[in-house]
């Protein structure tokens, strides 16, 4: 049993910090590739995991913020998901 948890430690890598209200975080929208990274401010915090964001548009394709619930974490550039600026 101690191996298997070491292997699972060692493939997820760890956040820096946990999210409060008002952290600046960045968020990657689904169906948009991981170039497609936007600022994002944490509304809500669910849990150490997932977290409510108000989505900043870029200003030059997107005209609308956006509102998205229930985003999961990642340290990797995924869709749908949040990290902490580099």
């Amino acid at each position: 049993m101690t191996q298997a948890r070491s292997r699972s430690q060692a493939t997820s890598a760890p956040r820096p910090r946990t999210a409060k209200t008002g952290d600046l975080v960045h968020y990657h929208r689904v169906g948009e590739g991981n170039q497609a990274c936007r600022a994002a401010v944490v509304t809500h915090v669910w849990s150490a995991e997932v977290v409510n964001l108000f989505v900043y548009p870029d200003g030059l394709r997107e005209t609308n913020e956006m509102v998205v619930t229930s985003v999961p974490y990642a340290p990797l550039d995924s869709p749908g998901t949040w990290h902490f600026p580099e």
